[in-house]
């Protein structure tokens, strides 16, 4: 039996976690630009990694959201102040879980 964890501080990411490890998942909704004319497409799910704790899922959700499609940061400083909010978010995440 799997666990999901979704949560609006993730998207697109969630997690499912099962007796083995946790498994970070993104939802993806494809862009219009890359359809067929006249066609709609479906969102998916596509498997993004598998960790041994939700510490490391976290993580690696914190550098998808950093390096997500379509951003553009103005300075290395904005990228590296991005990041350390996105891991300081993720932090935070563990400290309610008490882990």
């Amino acid at each position: 039996m799997n666990t999901i964890i979704k949560d609006p501080v993730l998207e697109p990411f969630f997690i499912v976690r099962d007796k083995y490890n946790y498994s970070v998942m993104e939802t993806i909704i494809p862009q219009e630009k890359y359809l067929e004319p006249g066609s709609k497409g479906n969102p998916y799910e596509k498997a993004v990694g598998h960790y041994g704790s939700l510490g490391n899922a976290l993580k690696s959700i914190a550098k998808g959201r950093l390096d997500g499609p379509e951003l553009e940061y103005s300075s290395v400083k904005d990228y590296l102040d991005r990041h350390e909010e996105l891991l300081n978010e993720m932090k935070r995440l563990l400290k309610e879980l008490k882990l």
